[in-house]
């Protein structure tokens, strides 16, 4: 094989590695920092709710994070919207899987990009729900029955917010502080994709990739 036959080759190989390993990210929107969310979505009354953050790409890494919105005027429709942000955004926010980190009540309104536990927006509004007496005498939040399926869609499980929980919500708003709830039961940390267990480490796609290409027929020697 003489030198221009290894070159060209080479540049097919770089070429193939190249495209294999930067991912494609057409037609998918970008989100620089917590102040694009408004800019991005300007239906209302939304919620937008980190589901995932996760990465894509080896040489040429691209930070992803996937988003669940909930509209209040669509109960029955929800959206799954995936965003392609900055490392820092995404390395800021990845603990913030399970949280809306973005609100807007209205139209004329800009919304809030202060990450609060999911469903904020909705409890308290008697448009969604209503407040019940419990045994104890407490309240907790209960949605109407179009809005019922919520909790699911939420994530909240078990937890059924309670009055005390919706004025804590209403001072962290007002204080402008991120607000995990009583007992901090929505801060956590949730895996990225990359590394889920069962998943062929990176590095070893990388090496068995480079042998299959680098794997060149031995030549004959010229007598």
């Amino acid at each position: 094989m003489n030198k221009i036959s290894l070159y060209i080759l080479l540049i097919l190989v770089f070429l193939g590695l190249s495209k294999s390993f930067s991912p494609n990210h057409k037609n998918i929107k970008f989100l620089k920092n917590k102040d694009s969310f408004s800019s991005l979505e300007n239906e209302a009354p939304i919620s937008l709710i980190l589901m995932e953050s996760f990465t894509r790409g080896t040489f040429i890494k691209s930070y992803l994070q996937k988003y669940r919105l909930i509209h209040g005027f669509k109960p029955k429709e929800t959206k799954i919207i995936t965003f392609r942000t900055t490392k820092n955004f995404w390395l800021k926010s990845k603990e913030l899987t399970g949280m809306s980190l973005f609100r807007r009540e209205n139209k004329l309104s800009s919304g809030s990009s202060l990450p609060m536990p999911p469903g904020t927006l909705f409890v308290g509004d008697l448009a969604y729900g209503n407040w019940q007496k419990t045994q104890k005498g407490s309240k907790v939040w209960v949605f109407r029955r179009s809005y019922s399926h919520f909790p699911d869609l939420l994530g909240w499980g078990n937890f059924k917010p309670s009055e005390k929980f919706y004025l804590k919500v209403l001072d962290s708003k007002k204080r402008m502080k991120v607000f995990y709830g009583e007992n901090n039961e929505f801060k956590k940390t949730a895996p990225s994709s990359d590394s889920v267990k069962g998943k062929e480490p990176i590095k070893k796609k990388i090496i068995s990739y480079l042998k299959a290409y680098w794997s060149f027929p031995k030549m004959k020697e010229k007598k």
